[in-house]
């Protein structure tokens, strides 16, 4: 009985490990820990009735920490992750959260997703500029930046709700 409990936990050990190998080698292309990345774009902020206003998006801020979330309205992991986030910036007024979007058809398009998913966090239509700046391999992708843009956090793919309070809240 002890000897398979052990096997067990040694081969849950090895999932868990091979898990954030993975990961790792997955994120590897994005910006790293401690790079100070100080950047700013004017993008068209969308609103729920698919109104836009150009608003600033910056890695740095003057008294938080800012979570940037990058996703494709495509992308079904985005769909799966983006409530996690949005419970997170409900319950969180104070956290600096914004979302890009990222290869996209059409504004429509992510007004719609916007919508189905309920969604109140910033969206921010993003290009390949943006793309680019960030080095965004794929999606869903995030970056937690200090208040003086410095790369604290960075991570692909699907997001618990817990995971990502514990990133952004520090939990």
């Amino acid at each position: 009985m002890l000897k398979k409990l052990l096997t067990t936990a040694f081969q849950f050990g090895v999932v868990i490990a091979v898990f954030y190998a993975i990961q790792a080698f997955r994120s590897s292309d994005m910006h790293s820990d401690g790079v100070v990345l100080k950047q700013s774009f004017v993008l068209p902020k969308l609103h729920r009735n698919g109104s836009a206003e150009l608003a600033t998006l910056n890695t740095e801020s003057t008294d938080s920490s800012q979570f940037i979330y990058f996703v494709a309205p495509w992308c079904s992991v985005c769909k799966v992750s983006l409530p996690n986030l949005e419970n997170v910036y409900k319950d969180n007024p104070k956290a600096t959260i914004s979302v890009v979007v990222l290869s996209y058809e059409n504004a429509d398009e992510v007004v719609r997703m916007m919508n189905q998913l309920d969604l109140s966090v910033p969206l921010y239509l993003g290009n390949s500029s943006i793309q680019s700046a960030f080095n965004i391999p794929a999606y869903p992708s995030w970056y937690l930046f200090s208040h003086e843009g410095k790369v604290e956090g960075r991570g692909m793919g699907y997001s618990t709700e817990l995971g990502l309070r514990w990133t952004i809240n520090g939990i």
